[in-house]
């Protein structure tokens, strides 16, 4: 699960021990439902949300912009958002094309994510992250650190320095080194890209695993699911077509099942998938809140 060369940059490392070790937490399920329910939750009806983070691209530019504000690239002499860089970035890390690029750099200066700031001379055009995006970002995180927090002491540690903007900034620098290295958080679940290379995609898969999980808890056995298509979209603001799309390529890769009535089960495999995604993610992110409370600060604040 953990390829060669991660450890060198990924302290510690979401190994195939550790990752087994966590799942036999009598704690893990538990803290797999926060954690499906939480990000589920943030996403519905939240129109801004789901245009910047509800899939593996859009999430993976927007903390790319963040670490290129704070640290820039390996070899540049100081750290600074661009839109040439971070379109450069994106393509030689295989994030999303420079197209897709320009159009979140659009997208996130209309709703007053990314301010102009002034640059080294008059050729550079510097993107600032305002505080609206920082907002953002800490409040999704606070509330995935305090589910990790049920079964890490490291989600505590996040969530009582998130205030700090130094500490997020080390936080994000920590997870895009592993991201450089070559580290992709599906590495530990590649069966759910058919859920995570879609718009919206995560959520809808979330929000399904969650609704097992909670009918699993009430009945003290399996569940009967039963979410709708129709629901979905509605919760998520998608098109049923959009939902229906994702759902078939679910149900062919056997996460998902539908019955004739439309309604979804989500399957033991698909549990098991999500499983090995979050105790992946959970290792990732505790490494990356250890490495942040270590490091320095960003060689130079960016912030103006």
């Amino acid at each position: 699960m953990n390829k060669r060369g991660h450890e060198r940059r990924c302290t510690g490392g979401a190994t195939e021990e550790r990752i087994a070790a966590l799942k036999n937490d009598p704690r893990f399920t538990e803290a797999l439902r926060g954690f499906a329910e939480t990000i589920a939750s943030q996403y519905r009806n939240r129109w801004l949300l789901n245009r910047l983070l509800n899939d593996r691209g859009r999430f993976l530019l927007v903390l790319l912009a963040l670490d290129l504000h704070y640290y820039g690239e390996e070899g540049q002499d100081l750290p600074g958002l661009t839109a040439g860089r971070l379109k450069t970035a994106c393509v030689s890390h295989g994030v999303c094309s420079a197209g897709r690029a320009t159009a979140m750099l659009a997208t996130m200066r209309l709703f007053g994510l990314l301010s102009e700031g002034p640059g080294r001379d008059r050729r550079e055009r510097r993107l600032i992250p305002t505080e609206q995006l920082l907002a953002i970002h800490r409040e999704r995180l606070v509330q995935v650190f305090t589910v990790i927090a049920g079964i890490m002491p490291e989600g505590a540690m996040g969530t009582q320095n998130l205030g700090r903007e130094d500490f997020l900034a080390a936080f994000v620098h920590a997870l895009m080194d592993c991201f450089r290295s070559g580290l992709r958080p599906l590495d530990w679940a590649p069966e759910l890209t058919v859920f995570a290379d879609r718009d919206g995609g995560m959520p809808v898969a979330l929000a399904l695993l969650a609704n097992h999980l909670a009918q699993g808890a009430k009945t003290n056995g399996p569940s009967g699911d039963g979410l709708t298509i129709a629901g979905i979209a509605a919760r998520y603001s998608v098109s049923r077509a959009h939902v229906l799309s994702i759902l078939r390529q679910a149900e062919a890769a056997g996460l998902i099942l539908r019955t004739p009535d439309n309604r979804i089960t989500v399957t033991p495999q698909m549990v098991d998938r999500f499983k090995d995604f979050f105790a992946g993610v959970v290792l990732l992110q505790c490494d990356a809140i250890t490495k942040a409370l270590a490091s320095s600060p960003p060689p130079r604040s960016r912030r103006a």
